[in-house]
């Protein structure tokens, strides 16, 4: 009787970092790639109505350095899965996700990944009637390229999610608050507040602390201005009043009755 082997391909981002394993007791390889045995198991692939709850959970052990990686580390990547069944030569894809979220068990690691189908066939959300712009700074409707209100500076200390960047200073405060830090590694963090020469991150960047402890200061950066979704930041700071998406003029009361609309 022919046994049938599990691959499993996990991919950080745009392929920086690809780990490949199969839970059977012997290598296995296909396209060009070597699947190393490891303990690692997984619950049934169902098939249900709602593509959404399509969900597949993955268990690493606790001593797996990799799984230990992606559960200490914020990941600034989407990871996805990718597993095959192998039968002598043959080959077949039998499920491919993306990571949604992590928690540690008694001895394992558990990743719970959701089908690649779930990013289709949502419902999309529809466009708020709101006084405030409802785009993404420097995504789709916004339209700015961020790389042209970047500024190059150095960081000097990190501290938790608090990073010294003496370049900010030259601004007002809160000019890079709601705005984002890339780090050396091309890492970005959205940041939360701006004062002087600090910038307090959403979360501390775990590879940007190690890169300090091992290099020392001062590390190479780019800091890109926020926006706090006004009609004034967007014409002052951006001159993108054009594609300002909010509508500024709502009246605060109804004009019929006399009840707040906002």
């Amino acid at each position: 009787m022919t046994a049938t082997k599990e691959l499993y391909r996990f991919v950080e981002g745009d392929s920086a970092f690809i780990y490949t394993v199969t839970s059977a007791d012997v290598q296995a390889v296909y396209s060009g790639e070597t699947y190393e045995p490891v303990a690692i198991g997984r619950d049934e692939v169902e098939s249900k109505g709602e593509m959404a709850r399509d969900n597949i959970k993955v268990s690493l052990s606790l001593q797996n350095p990799v799984a230990r990686k992606w559960f200490l580390s914020s990941l600034d990547f989407p990871l996805t899965l990718t597993i095959f069944s192998q039968t002598d030569d043959e080959t077949e894809t039998e499920w491919k996700g993306r990571l949604a979220s992590v928690s540690p068990k008694k001895s394992v690691i558990e990743f719970t990944f959701e089908s690649v189908f779930t990013s289709m066939r949502r419902m999309g959300l529809r466009q708020r009637y709101q006084i405030t712009c409802p785009h993404a700074l420097y995504g789709r409707g916004c339209n700015l390229e961020k790389n042209d209100f970047d500024t190059a500076g150095s960081v000097t200390n990190v501290t938790n999610a608090v990073v010294t960047v003496p370049a900010a200073a030259g601004f007002a405060d809160g000019y890079f608050s709601s705005g984002i830090f890339e780090d050396n590694a091309g890492n970005l963090r959205f940041i939360l507040s701006h004062v002087g020469s600090q910038l307090t991150l959403i979360r501390p960047m775990n590879d940007l602390i190690n890169y300090a402890n091992a290099n020392g200061y001062p590390i190479a950066c780019r800091i890109f201005p926020g926006c706090d979704r006004t009609t004034t930041t967007c014409k002052n700071r951006f001159d993108n009043l054009n594609n300002y998406g909010g509508f500024p003029f709502i009246p605060g009361k109804n004009p019929f009755g006399g009840s707040s609309i906002v």
